[in-house]
């Protein structure tokens, strides 16, 4: 169950990475 919660945790950290650099990203575009 540990195992299963990691990889839960795991997952939502890169998903919010993700979101963070596309956002990062779309503000470097923006400044352009």
């Amino acid at each position: 169950l540990a195992a299963v919660h990691d990889a839960v945790v795991e997952l939502a950290a890169t998903r919010q990475r993700r979101s963070i650099e596309e956002a990062a990203f779309d503000n470097i575009w923006r400044g352009m």
